[in-house]
């Protein structure tokens, strides 16, 4: 929406309450003495926006029409909106489906999902992530911590930064899908790695075949982990280990080499799976496991090739 007196751009979410009253409970506060604690909200209904008064005392107008205490009202491209008074409007100007996105609490830009999962605070200094789990639950994974389930609108702090996630409510398992026309599904569980290894095993490359596709992922000064990861599923399987325990690695022995302290090994495991996803691998999340009742971690396929050069 845009402010129409001032030209100021506010993203939407989901489901965007406006009002006096601060975040977290409101995600568009409005200084003004006409304008209740929690006046109304504009949200997305699954096909269109709407907006619903929420028993404001002074009103909620949509092209200069107010509502009854209560009521809802449909937004099209272009209406106007205002709270409170009706010198103070605001515009959408841009009526298509609200993207999944991570706002930072009390003030900041919305952060977007370009890929799979997003790095918080940044690409260059992950220190969690939140991604859609194959099950359709959003998750949020710290530094060093276990993952654990975040709701449409929760707020969580990622060392001492407070973030709300923007998502909806209902409908969790649509809001990231991959694109039908980049043909048929990837999943990771099909997929055979095969890692191209040098003689003193600085440089690590990467090649993934899921049925008659062959992907290059290239090198990475990141693959070092997949290698170690693939490297102790190999052995667990020779050993004759169940499948599911095979290749579970404690965070502890991956951080007694220098280059996989608990921040770089993050790091790692973020761009490790932003690497897979770009190379179209859909559920790449799942490219390193976690297990949520221990600090293991382990690589998400058994179907590994390693190959020393």
């Amino acid at each position: 929406m845009r402010e129409v007196a001032t030209g100021r751009l506010h993203v939407l979410d989901w489901e965007h309450v406006v009002g006096r009253g601060g975040p977290p409970a409101c995600s568009l506060t409005l200084d003004d003495h006409l304008v209740s604690g929690i006046h109304a909200a504009v949200r997305w209904t699954g096909s269109a926006w709407e907006v619903k008064d929420l028993g404001s005392r002074n009103g909620t107008f949509v092209d200069g029409r107010r509502l009854d205490v209560g009521a809802s009202a449909p937004l099209r491209d272009r209406s106007r909106v205002a709270f409170g008074r009706l010198d103070r409007e605001w515009e959408l100007v841009d009526a298509r489906t609200p993207r999944v996105m991570v706002v930072p609490i009390p003030a900041g830009e919305p952060l977007f999902f370009e890929q799979s999962s997003l790095s918080l605070p940044s690409n260059d200094d992950a220190r969690a992530s939140v991604y859609l789990d194959t099950e359709g639950t959003w998750t949020l994974e710290r530094s060093g911590g276990l993952p654990s389930a975040l709701q449409a609108g929760e707020v969580f702090d990622v060392d001492g930064r407070l973030y709300r996630l923007a998502c909806p409510r209902s409908l969790a398992s649509t809001a990231i899908q991959p694109d039908p026309t980049e043909g048929p599904a990837r999943p990771i569980t099909d997929a055979e790695l095969t890692f191209s290894v040098s003689r003193d095993e600085e440089f690590v490359h990467v090649r993934v075949a899921v049925g008659s596709t062959e992907i290059d992922v290239g090198e990475s000064v990141y693959n070092y982990l997949l290698l170690t990861l693939a490297r102790r599923r190999v052995a667990d399987a020779a050993a004759g280990f169940a499948e599911t325990s095979c290749g579970w690695v404690d965070r502890d022995v991956l951080a007694r080499d220098p280059t996989m302290g608990p921040q770089n090994l993050n790091l790692a495991v973020h761009r490790l799976r932003d690497q897979f996803s770009r190379a179209g691998i859909d559920d790449s999340t799942r490219l390193i496991e976690r297990r949520t009742s221990t600090r293991q971690l382990r690589i998400g396929t058994g179907r590994l090739k390693i190959i020393q050069l």
